[in-house]
């Protein structure tokens, strides 16, 4: 009796760690996107204080303690 177990092992193996590593993959670009994304809304928050200060909207001392306070 021949052992089948032994010829189909490394395929499962190759199956297993092809899996893992779209996982990882698709972990890591999530991971990514979601820090990218993380940092846009203050990079959007700076400009429009900076705009509103160019404006004439705010004083020096309000934008100083606004950009402070985002920038924590």
């Amino acid at each position: 009796m021949s052992n089948h177990h032994f010829s189909f092992f490394p395929f499962g193996v190759l199956y297993c760690l092809t899996l893992f590593a779209f996982l990882v993959a698709y972990m890591a670009s999530r991971f990514m996107l979601r820090r990218q994304n993380a940092k846009q809304p203050m990079i959007d928050a700076l400009a429009v204080l900076k705009y509103r200060f160019a404006v004439g909207e705010m004083s020096e001392s309000e934008y100083q303690k606004l950009k402070e306070l985002l920038c924590k």
